[in-house]
């Protein structure tokens, strides 16, 4: 079932949207304001979102910049506003929105934009495959893909060590079993949100810590001294970072235990 977050400050809206995207056979999930999308997004891989651009926190074109910024920005976004302009629509698609749609829109209308967005986003995703058989011809990257699979069957705690240019987010997706939480958790939130946030994840979901290579000593040992409590909860840790580690260690900048 693909899953639709839908962020906007009208109840009203929000409520139909629910009820038009949830007949159709869709998971809806609600935010109303930047803040719950953000904590949504950080804490699960929505298919699709349908974002106001007018909300009283923080506008939908710079939550979207905040998110594609992040490399949280997997996902179509389709822009909603009641009085757009054509340079917002353009600055949006600019950013990587899919689309805009101004309200107020019709069913039918919503329905078929929402269809191609998703439809649209398996396309590249199957072609990311196709071409990845494509290449995987060489030695080096089946035994690549004969790890990702390997690691997948278990639940033991992973480092992703990727060079500049491959996207180890990606990698890390693909260990995540579909349906299980996920949670993201990066340097610039604040720390003690952090164990907060790992015990929403039920048992057997993912903790992800991205970019591991960003976090600052103070951070590292906040994470030390609860890794042990996530990974005996039944959660799942993975970590990603360019594959530089080592001179961070060579300076005194990682901690060795977080590596080892």
């Amino acid at each position: 079932m693909k899953q639709i977050l839908v962020v906007d400050d009208e109840g009203g809206i929000r409520e139909l949207l629910s009820e038009i995207l949830t007949d159709e056979g869709y998971q809806v999930l609600l935010a109303n304001n930047a803040e719950d999308a953000r904590k949504i997004r950080r804490e699960t891989r929505p298919d699709l979102v349908l974002l106001d651009i007018w909300m009283p926190d923080t506008d939908g074109i710079t939550l979207l910049k905040e998110w594609g910024a992040r490399g949280q920005l997997s996902m179509p976004v389709i822009m909603m506003s009641g009085h757009g302009t054509i340079d917002t629509a353009v600055e949006a698609t600019k950013i990587g929105a899919h689309t805009f749609l101004e309200k107020p829109f019709a069913v039918r209308k919503l329905l078929t934009v929402v269809s191609s967005a998703l439809h649209k986003q398996t396309e590249t995703k199957t072609k990311i495959r196709s071409m990845l058989s494509l290449v995987g011809g060489s030695k080096k990257v089946q035994r690549f893909r004969a790890q990702v699979e390997k690691l997948k069957s278990n639940r033991t705690s992973v480092l992703i060590l990727a060079e500049p240019g491959l996207q180890a987010n990606d990698i890390a997706k693909e260990l995540h079993p579909t349906g299980e939480p996920w949670i993201e958790l990066v340097n610039s939130d604040y720390p003690e949100n952090w164990k907060v946030k790992s015990k929403r994840a039920n048992t057997g979901g993912v903790i992800y810590f991205r970019d591991v290579h960003h976090f600052k000593p103070s951070n590292q040992k906040i994470v030390k001294h609860y890794l042990n409590d996530i990974q005996s909860s039944g959660l799942r840790v993975i970590g990603s970072s360019l594959d530089g580690i080592s001179s961070l260690i060579a300076k005194g900048e990682f901690d060795t235990e977080l590596y080892s």
